[in-house]
Order: C-alpha cells, then sequence, then structure tokens
C-alpha cells in the first residue's frame, strides 16, 4: 500500500496535519520521530547529545525503511531533516507520495517550542538559516507541495485535493 510521507521545516504542522488526514483517509498515522524515541529509549535531544546529528540520521534511515516495509496505507510524519539524506528520498518517492507542507518562518518562529529542537539551540531565529539550507532539497523531492498557513483543516483538503491531481 502506497505511504504518505509528510515532510517540511520543524513546526510547519506535520504531525497535526498528519494526524487529521490519515483520520480522514481512514488510513494509521505515523509519527516517525515518536517511532525513533521508542525504538531507541530515549528522546531525540539525547541521541544528538549522545552521537550528534550523523547517528541521529542513521537511526533515522533505519526506523524510514522499516516504516516503508510495512504492508498497510499510513501517513508518514517525517523530521524535518529527512530530505537531506538520498537514501532517504529515494524510500519514500518509491514507496509513496512526498508532500512538502510549507508554513511562513514567521508563523514557524510564533510556535515552535526550540527548547526541544536539537538543530535550534534554544535560538528561534535559526529556523531561517535551516529552512535556507533545505528549501530547494524539499522543493525537489516532494511529488506535491501545500501551505500551512491558514490553518489545519484547510491544509488538510488541500493535500487531499493534491493528490488526487497525480
Amino acid at each position: 500500500m502506497e505511504k504518505i510521507y509528510l515532510t517540511g521545516m520543524m513546526g510547519c504542522g506535520k504531525s497535526a496535519i498528519g494526524r487529521k488526514l490519515a483520520s480522514k483517509l481512514e488510513r494509521k498515522f505515523v509519527d516517525l520521530d515518536a517511532l525513533i524515541e521508542q525504538r531507541e529509549g530515549k528522546r531525540i535531544t539525547d541521541i544528538f547529545e549522545e552521537g550528534g546529528e550523523a547517528l541521529f540520521r542513521r537511526i533515522e534511515t533505519e526506523v524510514l525503511t522499516e516504516v516503508s516495509r510495512r504492508k498497510e496505507a499510513l501517513v508518514v510524519s517525517c523530521g524535518g531533516g529527512i530530505v537531506l539524506k538520498d537514501e532517504n528520498v529515494d524510500i519514500m518517492r518509491r514507496t509513496g507520495r512526498v508532500v512538502l507542507i510549507r508554513r511562513s518562518v514567521e508563523n514557524i518562529i510564533g510556535t515552535l517550542d526550540t527548547k526541544k529542537r536539537p538543530l535550534l539551540k534554544n535560538d528561534a531565529e535559526n529556523v531561517e538559516k535551516i529552512y535556507g539550507q533545505r528549501k530547494e532539497r524539499y522543493e525537489v523531492t516532494s511529488h506535491v507541495q501545500i501551505s500551512n498557513n491558514a490553518g489545519m483543516e484547510e491544509a488538510v483538503e488541500k493535500i487531499i485535493r493534491a493528490l488526487e491531481t497525480i
């Protein structure tokens, strides 16, 4: 069964939108970061502190591979940096549709808890820098792009309509 992978910057609404989208499409919802924490028995911030971003990205690819092999239709909320690794992009594009959720940096900063985001290190302004580094990668790796600046319900409807056209 084909998966729907939600990508985009941290704080763009992937998890919240993913839950609503899964419910509407009668699919199971999977939060990749939550699965990583469950599998490793520790928080993502602890994984970063113990082994750095390289360790986290390796674990992320392993968990993504496991999820991609499931024989069920899923909506998968991915971590913000999942598109940085070609292997991850190949897995997602081969086993499903990749949906980029866009949200203005101002809206992200206004709602983001930077203490829970290892790459921000308590600096919300770093969101803009990270987004600048990833923007092109998000765009070229997705099948569909929608904006989440007007609310979750509208974002869910946009995703459904966009997926029907591909």
